[in-house]
């Protein structure tokens, strides 16, 4: 006697659907007539659903039952549709703060006069999620570097200059520590390492990122002079003239490189791998304006570490969204801004298709997978990507815009007919009226645009988490505030 699926009780057909994704459910309502009866307006499948819909993903050790976590998830996701903040506004006051990051829901603030970390856990009500706070003091001062964070795998990164101004080479240590103690990271091959750069510059800056195992720094000096360096805890490779960069994949790093060149491109390279890789042209600007700033943006995908059984649900890592930030000049030193929003999972499906020495066209590629938008991000460095969502403030209107770029999210407002309240919905084909770019700028990925406003009388800028905008206010971020959501 054959074994057949259906013969199972119930309860146990019920266990089977829940490792199954929306989409694979959505087909098991088309097999028989039981497997419908089971599913249809079931609330595993609406759950399913909505977990997709929202680019969420289940969290397997929640005790919760499923028509408890579809309610959380769609108060959740009703708080994020009608911008409804929470009656708790957290403010933090940073005005000894130099540094500060936020990744993972947990902000970071470095006090430089007391050589001090200060960390917040933002909290979220619908997700379950506590506000927590630790701080720890180090006797390294990093008034001359800079830091990132991993919450994900407990990690802290430091790289500091520690050579003189005037030294032929500059000398750089770079310090691997746990997040919760400020101790050296036990699952480091070694706690800290050294990089020394052959050139003489007084002023440096530093633009870090992590992603599984490895790092990236971009040094750049005073007068534009760059270098990237990639490590794999101790191991590293250098890239010289880099103006930005973002970690596609743990190995894949998407360039920008305009020092010396005619055009203006991505470069796609493997770390392990020097030869680039895939090759993607950008618009080029007008006769008239130059490159003030290109500045790429992404959040490299976290598994959040989730120590609370009563967290239903957390962001998914399917796909991320990278922003290209123009900011133009022309010879008034009059601002054009602009932006180009495009899917990360775009640039890996080209980089699997490409050609080894076949630059793509922007024509082939950027009309159909970008949107590109004439958009101002601030210039105060801030977080406003997360997932495929990015943010950005207007201080002139007082107001703040959502970009969201989830494909099946808005693709399942249009079905519904339920579209968001104070949302514009872009799904045709946009052209630029301003004449910036040598080439007719056509571009039609849809996206959601939300608009809304603060609680607040002053705002400089707004950094984007999974549940809430961090909102900085202006006289030198003399607090930070948090409207969770």
């Amino acid at each position: 006697m054959k074994n057949k699926l259906l013969d199972l009780p119930t309860e146990l057909l019920d266990l089977v659907f829940q490792r199954l994704d929306f989409r694979s459910l959505l087909r098991c309502t088309q097999v028989c007539h039981r497997m419908h009866s089971i599913l249809e307006g079931s609330a595993l499948l609406q759950y399913q659903t909505k977990l997709a819909s929202t680019g969420k993903r289940d969290n397997p050790c929640c005790s919760w039952s499923t028509s408890v976590r579809l309610k959380k998830l769609e108060v959740y996701q009703e708080a994020w549709d009608n911008l409804r903040w929470s009656n708790n506004v957290l403010s933090f006051p940073v005005s000894n703060v130099s540094l500060w990051e936020l990744v993972g829901g947990v902000l970071a603030l470095y006090n430089v006069t007391q050589h001090s970390f200060r960390f917040i856990q933002l909290p979220s009500a619908h997700r379950g999620v506590d506000h927590r706070e630790w701080q720890f003091n180090l006797d390294i001062d990093i008034g001359r570097g800079d830091f990132t964070i991993d919450p994900s795998t407990d990690l802290m990164i430091i790289v500091n200059r520690v050579s003189a101004d005037n030294a032929v080479s500059a000398v750089f240590k770079t310090y691997f520590l746990s997040l919760t103690t400020g101790r050296p990271h036990t699952k480091a091959q070694s706690s800290e390492i050294q990089i020394e750069i052959p050139q003489l510059a007084e002023s440096w800056y530093h633009e870090i990122k992590v992603f599984d195992n490895h790092l990236a720094v971009l040094f750049t000096t005073d007068f534009g002079v760059t270098e990237l360096v990639v490590c794999s805890w101790n191991t590293g490779k250098r890239l010289k003239n880099v103006m930005s960069f973002a970690f596609l994949t743990s190995t894949l790093i998407v360039l920008n490189d305009i020092v010396g060149r005619s055009d203006i491109a991505l470069e796609i390279i493997d770390v392990y791998d020097e030869p680039v890789s895939c090759c993607l042209h950008l618009p080029e600007p007008t006769l008239g304006y130059g490159i003030a700033d290109l500045e790429m943006v992404t959040e490299s995908p976290r598994a959040p570490i989730i120590q609370q059984s009563n967290i239903p649900f957390t962001a998914s890592l399917e796909d991320r969204l990278l922003v290209i930030n123009y900011r133009l000049e022309d010879s008034r030193s009059r601002e054009r801004n602009h932006a180009i929003f495009v899917p990360v999972s775009v640039l890996l499906n080209h980089h699997r298709r490409s050609q080894p020495n076949q630059p793509i066209p922007w024509t082939d590629w950027g009309p159909n997978d970008t949107r590109i938008l004439p958009v101002s991000f601030s210039g105060i460095w801030v977080c406003y990507v997360h997932g495929m969502r990015a943010s950005v403030y207007e201080p002139a209107k007082k107001v703040f815009q959502i970009f969201d770029f989830s494909q099946l999210g808005l693709a399942y407002d249009l079905v519904k007919g339920d579209k968001r309240p104070q949302t514009q919905y872009l799904t045709g084909r946009t052209v630029l009226l301003e004449s910036v770019f040598t080439e007719r700028t056509l571009s039609c990925l849809p996206v959601r645009i939300s608009t809304g406003t603060f609680p607040l009388e002053t705002v400089e800028a707004v950094m984007l988490t999974e549940d809430a905008l961090v909102a900085a206010t202006v006289s030198l971020f003399s607090d930070l505030f948090c409207p969770g959501l």
